[in-house]
């Protein structure tokens, strides 16, 4: 997936995007190995995200089904030991789409 970044347009696999996390009117997107800023709306980061396995646990992020790990209470941990809050109003649905996820794509993993 392409994106503009304060550093130019950079290609990025959407498996290697860990999440995206919208802060002071920027994008955070956090790689496998690497953190980029864009700007942009992080609505129309997920509508482009959503088709390959992300979703919106939280007002401020983006996460990638394939970096979590678990899901304790209201905070998502991630394959790379970061966590992520998820919101109370979306933590029901949020955990449904990553079961789905999980049914769906669990040989992956």
């Amino acid at each position: 997936m392409k994106f503009l970044t304060t550093e130019g347009p950079k290609n990025v696999l959407t498996k290697d995007i860990v999440f995206i996390e919208y802060q002071f009117r920027s994008l955070k997107i956090y790689t496998k190995k690497d953190v980029y800023f864009s700007k942009g709306k992080i609505g129309d980061m997920l509508t482009r995200l959503k088709p390959f396995g992300f979703d919106m646990p939280h007002q401020s992020f983006i996460v990638n089904f394939f970096w979590i790990k678990k899901i304790i209470g209201f905070e998502i941990m991630l394959k790379n030991g970061l966590t992520i809050p998820v919101a109370q109003k979306k933590a029901s649905v949020f955990r449904k789409l990553w079961n789905e996820y999980l049914q769906k794509y669990s040989f992956l993993s």
